[in-house]
């Protein structure tokens, strides 16, 4: 008998349902991601492994770089997203807006 805990809407994915894959998703995994090296590293520290620890340090690397890479894309999309209110949109002088009352009221 399964219960209603382990039934899937089969909307998962789907914009505006559920999780989706995205920019978040892959942050989160790179973080955990990242945690998990840093503990490995730490262990590599202990057990004095000095190969490990380099390869684990140049891991780490990449790893910070493909976060910070992701968060500028996603800090340059919410740039673009919020200077945009709609596509072609062109917003008008304010002179143009103030001379079109005035002839609206004259």
């Amino acid at each position: 008998m399964t219960g209603i805990n382990s039934v899937s809407s089969g909307m998962e994915g789907v914009q505006g349902i559920g999780p989706s894959p995205g920019k978040d998703s892959r942050l989160k995994v790179l973080e955990q991601k990242l945690a998990q090296l840093k503990g490995e590293k730490e262990k590599a520290v202990k057990n004095r492994d000095k190969e490990k620890v380099k390869e684990l340090e140049k891991e780490i690397q990449k790893v910070e770089q493909q976060i910070e890479q992701l968060k500028r894309r996603e800090k340059k999309g919410k740039k673009e997203e919020n200077s945009q209110e709609a596509p072609g949109y062109m917003p008008k002088p304010v002179s143009d807006q103030v001379g079109r009352e005035i002839d609206v009221y004259g």
